[in-house]
Formats: C-alpha cells, structure tokens, sequence
C-alpha cells in the first residue's frame, strides 16, 4: 500500500465513486442556511441542497474547514502509517481553505510530511487536479513525481461555465473580475472562466443554448487537433442539460473520459442553481 495519501476539499465536487476507488480524502465546507450549519456532502447531498435552497428566503452562506478540522484528518492518516499527505484545495482566492490547511501543515510536521497546494481552480477544475495526483499515487509515482504532475496538470485546466443569473456570485462576493457584466440585457448569458484563481468574463452569449453550444467551440478552438482531452462537465441541479452537453461534446472533442458530476453545495451557493460547467485539459 501506498505511504501517499491525496487529501481534498468538497468544492472539488468529485463523484463518490472516484473518492472512494482512489482513496481520497475529502475535508467538507460548510453551508449555513439562518442557524443550520451543514457538512457539505456529509449531512447535505446536492439534491437536499437545491432543494433547501429552492425554499429559502435568504441566500446561505458557506465557511471553511478550520485548521483544527485538518490537523485531526492528518493525525488520523498519520496513525494509518501514511507517510506523505498531498493537499490540493480550491484558490485561496475563493476561499481561505488553503491557508486552514497550511497552518494545519505547521502543526503537525513532526508526525507526518504535508504539502500543500492552492489549484488555484474550483469544482471539477480542482477535481481533474486531484484525479491526476491520485492516478500517480496508485501508479506507485514517488512524491516529486506527483507534484511535478500536478502543477503540470493545473496549469493546463481550461475551466469554462454558464450560469442562470450572475445574482448568486454577486451576492456572494465571489464575482471577481466578472462584475463588469452585472445588469446586462435579458437573455444574455455570460460565459465565465477562472483565471489567476478568480472569476472573469469571458463572452456574453444571447440564449443559453447558445452559450452552452459555445463552450464547445471555445474548447475545439484552443486545442490542437487529434489532441487527446480528458473532460469534465458539472451542473447544478440540471441533469439533462448536462447529459445534452455530453453528447454533444463527443461529437465534437477528442475526450478519453468525461466525467460528469453535481455541483455541491458550498460551489452552488455562489452560482446558483441552473449553471453547468466544462472543464478539460490535454492529456
């Protein structure tokens, strides 16, 4: 058995079956409708949430992992005789995630190695991250190895999403460099993308499926031909759609794999229900 463990956070939105095949370790966040703190994917699946969201009058809020909350997730593979801890979170300019696990890192040098590493993404662009590091550790890769695999492989995630309305992320204060498109005509969907770790606009599309169409042709647009991907699409709360993109996206992309998977709810909180997502990297 491998002395490398790969840890995560759930806004990494990673099916269950890829957690659990790949041995990954999941620290939640929190959302918070009023009084009610819930660990997402623990005491909230997506489907509970949209609900829940659905029929609240105020908008959630979500929080962090604290550093205790990772010191005692280290501890515990520590004492499973895991010798090396990969950490791979959402941006820290998203979330003070990273530095929770950084400072939990300071606390327990002298019982286990912990790396800690800002993706610098979000959703299933830190997914396909943890994927890639977790596929190395099963491979036997020695951890230098994996790191070098991880910064290759975020550097190369192209992130692209359409979303309802922009009022979750505003409201949120996780709009970033997007806020330029606030209040825009009716049925312009913007196409947003993460850069540097933040929110930015990409186009503004007239018609959601158009702008989902338009994800594709993004994608076929920067990828060299023949190029092999590995894809991912996300969605909150909107199955279909997302299966309409699979299809679509085969027809059209070169993709080994597309993983399709719900966006949870600390993610949903600030994009709201309706949006889907497409993530790829060249393989």
């Amino acid at each position: 058995m491998s002395k490398i463990r790969i840890v995560t956070d759930s806004t990494a939105d990673l099916p269950v079956e890829i957690i659990k095949e790949y041995k990954i370790t999941v620290v939640p966040l929190r959302v918070n409708f009023g009084n009610q703190s819930f660990l997402e994917g623990r005491e909230l699946t997506p489907n509970e949430f949209y609900k829940k969201l659905g029929n609240s009058e105020n908008l959630p809020t979500t929080s962090q992992p604290s550093p205790g909350d990772f010191t005692d997730i280290f501890e515990e593979l520590a004492n499973e005789n895991v010798e090396e801890i990969i950490s791979i979170h959402l941006s820290r300019k998203l979330s003070g995630t990273y530095q929770s696990a950084l400072l939990a890192k300071s606390l327990v040098t002298n019982k286990v190695k912990v790396e800690v590493i800002d993706s610098g993404l979000v959703s299933m662009g830190l997914g396909l991250v943890v994927l890639a590091a977790a596929r190395a550790v099963q491979e036997g890769k020695k951890l230098q190895e994996i790191l070098n695999i991880i910064h290759d492989v975020k550097g190369k995630i192209d992130t692209f999403f359409v979303v309802d309305t922009l009022d979750y992320l505003q409201k949120g204060g996780r709009i970033g460099k997007a806020s330029q498109i606030v209040g825009s005509l009716l049925n312009i969907k913007p196409i947003l993308t993460i850069t540097n770790g933040e929110v930015h606009s990409f186009e503004k599309i007239r018609g959601k499926g158009k702008a989902l169409d338009r994800l594709i042709e993004i994608a076929y647009s920067r990828v060299p031909a023949n190029n092999k991907l590995l894809c991912a699409i996300t969605h909150s709360n909107n199955l279909d759609t997302a299966l309409n993109l699979h299809k679509k996206i085969l027809n059209k992309l070169n993709c080994s794999e597309i993983i399709i998977s719900d966006i949870g709810s600390v993610v949903g909180t600030h994009v709201g229900p309706g949006t889907v997502a497409f993530m790829y990297y060249v393989i």
